[in-house]
């Protein structure tokens, strides 16, 4: 009996570290994660006259500006405005330009 119920905990500690790496390698946040350079699908060149971006779930963008750059995916459950400040790097000095979050058709239900 024992040996029975040593066997069970550990196929429930496989189970639970193999969800758990699954989970980690990629994680929907609420407004996107850091991503890789290489990954990028374009690039916006942001300017002072930047007022707003468009994008689109799941799209993966390098911004740059003053010679300083950053790439983010916009993998998100949700569409909706934000402001690309809360995203950026701070020593990118990104203020006051808005993203509009265009749903991808792909992401429906």
């Amino acid at each position: 009996m024992r040996s029975s119920k040593f066997i069970q905990l550990l196929f429930i500690g496989a189970l639970t570290g193999t969800a758990g790496t699954a989970f980690a390698t990629h994680t929907i946040a609420p407004f996107g994660n850091l991503a890789s350079e290489t990954t990028a699908q374009r690039t916006i060149a942001l300017s002072p006259n930047t007022k707003y971006i468009n994008v689109v779930q799941g799209e993966v963008i390098k911004f740059t500006s003053e010679g300083k750059s950053f790439t983010w995916n916009f993998d998100t459950l949700n569409t909706f405005k934000f402001n690309l400040a809360d995203v950026a790097p701070k020593e990118m000095n990104i203020k006051n330009i808005q993203v509009h979050l265009k749903e991808n058709p792909t992401y429906r239900n």
